[in-house]
């Protein structure tokens, strides 16, 4: 018996198993996005906190101070809020 062509299961297989690598293709790019979304405000909450930590070691008076702490707290889906507190060595 000569065959030419494919049968139905084989065709249904190769599909099968076509749409699930896609299907994780398209999840492996839906996550890294989300990712690199994450990561960009994050990098934006660093320098946010940077730049604060930067302002108060410029103010007059601050020779005295024992530490900056610069808070930053964020979530991915909000824009971060940023939390100052001194202290002196009094």
């Amino acid at each position: 018996m000569n065959r030419k062509g494919f049968t139905l299961i084989e065709i249904l297989v190769a599909g099968a198993l076509f749409i699930t690598i896609i299907g994780g293709f398209n999840y492996l790019l839906k996550t890294a996005g989300a990712q690199s979304r994450a990561a960009a405000k994050l990098s934006a909450a660093v320098n946010l906190a940077r730049g604060e930590m930067e302002k108060l070691r410029a103010r007059p008076g601050t020779d005295e101070l024992e530490a900056i702490e610069v808070t930053v707290r964020w979530d991915a889906r909000k824009p971060p809020v940023h939390l100052i507190s001194l202290r002196s060595n009094d």
